[in-house]
Formats: C-alpha cells, sequence, structure tokens
C-alpha cells in the first residue's frame, strides 16, 4: 500500500509538470532545445551512459540560467560551452530562496517546499537556524524527548543521508559540515535564551546535538587521514559550545552547565578521541591567554574537573 501511495503520488507530479511546462510552453515562457552532439560526445556518453543532467549542458547557448539539482554541476556557478556561451548554474533551494526574497512565495510556503526537497533525498543542504528553531518550539516534548514532527524528521534524514552518501567527498564537504556545526552552536545557544522549562530546553538541546554525530559520519568515503578534520570539527563544536553560555542568566547559566556537563560525560564515555581533544583545545586556549615564556611550565588539566565550569 505503501509503494502504491509513492507510485500514485509520483503520477501526480508527473502529470502536473508535464501540464505547468505545456502551459508555459504556449505562453512563449518555455522553449525546447535539440539535443547537440559535441567533439568527443560519444566518448563521454560511453562513459556516463544516460546521465540525466548530463543533457541538461545541452541548453547552453539557448537558457540564460540552468536550474539543476546536481552537486557535480552545483559546485559552479556557471557553465559555458564551446561556443563561449555561458549559462548561470542555480539549485531548487537557491530558486526558492530567490522567489521568497522577491516575495513571490510566503515563509510557510518556502518552508514546505524546502521539506518537500529533503523528502525527496536531497542532501548536503544548508542549515536554516529560523527554519528549524520554528519547527523545534512547534514539536512536542514528552519525558524530555523531543516528539518529531514529519518536518523535524525530514531535517534529521536529510542529515543522515549526507553523513552515509556516497557522494560524500572530502574536503569538498568541510565547508558545508564546518557551517552546520556554526549553526547547531548558534541553535543550542538561542534555544537557551527562550521562556521554556528546563527539560524542554534539555530535550531540544540533545535533538539538535545527535544531529551531528561525526563518530559514524562519512564512513563510506573517509580514509583516516580524512576523518582527522572531521573528528576535529566535532571537538571544536563541543567547545563552542561549553563557552557558548556567557551571557545567559545566572539560572540558565547553572542549567546549561548540568547540561554540557552530561554531554561531556557521555563524549568521555563513548567518544575518548573527541574528549581528549576537547581537554587539549581548552588546554591550548588558556596557555594562549597566560604568558607564551612559561608554556612549558603549564600543568595540565584535571580530565575529571567539571568541564562546563
Amino acid at each position: 500500500m505503501k509503494y502504491a501511495d509513492y507510485a500514485s503520488t509520483s503520477d501526480g507530479l508527473i502529470e502536473r509538470i508535464k501540464n505547468t511546462v505545456s502551459r508555459l510552453f504556449k505562453k512563449g515562457r518555455v522553449c525546447f532545445a535539440r539535443k547537440q552532439k559535441t567533439q568527443g560526445f560519444e566518448r563521454v556518453e560511453q562513459k556516463l551512459g544516460q546521465y540525466p543532467t548530463n543533457r541538461i549542458l545541452d541548453l547552453v547557448g539557448t537558457v540564460g540560467t540552468i536550474i539543476v539539482d546536481d552537486r557535480s554541476i552545483n559546485r559552479h556557478a556557471f557553465v559555458e560551452n564551446e561556443q563561449g556561451h555561458r549559462a548561470e548554474i542555480v539549485s531548487t533551494w537557491e530558486l526558492l530562496t530567490a522567489m521568497y526574497e522577491s516575495e513571490k512565495i510566503k515563509l510557510e510556503e518556502l518552508y514546505a517546499m524546502r521539506t518537500e526537497l529533503r523528502g525527496m533525498g536531497l542532501v548536503h543542504l544548508p542549515v536554516d537556524v529560523k527554519e528549524l528553531i520554528t519547527y523545534l518550539q512547534v514539536a512536542r516534548v514528552e519525558d524530555e524527548q523531543v516528539i518529531e514532527t514529519n518536518e523535524l524528521k525530514s531535517w534529521r534524514q536529510s542529515i543522515i543521508l549526507s553523513r552515509i552518501s556516497e557522494l560524500a567527498l572530502f574536503p569538498a564537504e568541510l565547508p558545508w559540515l564546518h557551517s552546520m556545526t556554526q549553526s547547531l552552536v548558534s541553535l543550542i545557544g538561542e534555544l537557551w535564551t527562550m521562556n521554556e522549562d528546563v527539560s524542554t530546553k534539555r530535550a531540544r538541546s540533545a535533538w539538535l546535538f545527535a544531529l551531528f554525530d561525526t563518530h559514524e559520519s562519512f564512513h563510506i568515503q573517509v580514509t583516516k587521514e580524512e576523518s582527522r578534520p572531521v573528528q576535529s570539527l566535532k571537538a571544536n563544536l563541543i567547545v563552542s559550545l561549553i563557552f557558548v553560555n556567557d551571557n545567559f542568566d545566572p539560572t540558565v547559566h547553572q542549567a546549561y552547565k548540568e547540561w554540557i556537563d552530561d554531554v561531556m560525560q557521555h563524549i568521555q564515555e563513548d567518544d575518548p578521541n573527541t574528549y581528549r581533544q576537547v581537554i587539549e583545545i581548552i588546554q591550548a586556549q588558556f596557555v594562549n591567554i597566560g604568558d607564551p615564556d612559561s608554556v612549558g611550565e603549564k600543568e595540565k588539566c584535571d580530565e575529571t574537573q567539571s568541564i562546563g565550569s
């Protein structure tokens, strides 16, 4: 029954696309280009087979913008053919964002369409702090657990797919990974400034932190040498979370300290390598603050001491 529903939905989407393209073609807003044969194309075609987005490049010179969701193409700002014609490369995510900024669609429509994109299996998408906070505020919390809505589920599954995808290559994915970690720090910090009870803040923070589990991330494509910057990112994320509470009021500061202490205990037990890196980063920060001539005389921190204080 589930797959029958998927098939029915796919058929409906195909019909909507066909009808929309037909209507816009009659208005002159959509044009069709003849498939072109370029020098050496047969050799490329033999190698790539019927790779769908390969055909899109035939449109260069006919259109000014190509909207495509293919990471091998989207990493470029534009594409140029042999005649020197250029076409701008835009993803569906960028198109939807531009439509919202130009007031063509409403915010709730933007969020709904982004959820559809995640549900379709798109990976390495940007993290919108405002959007994710909106979903977390709507979701119920029971027994210190976030009850996932469809929107939150799509977020979590999209990030899981990003982690295990065979498309995950390094160091190309490090900017996305770094951006995601910084967004999570901002999200968790903002959650603790809201007027919510502590159990709700802990539950939402735990749900967010669970999104970043680099202990299992990118295991398909990442070698031992390449995993070091990923592991370091996780350690720096935790260090950022430790010091994100500087602007909290005293009551919230204490509650947050207890939560981050629990996180550190969990890391120490389940991921000792990351725990050791966190300690080393904090030690280095305090050494740099002090007299550089006395670096050799610094004693190591007691790792059993509460790290969140």
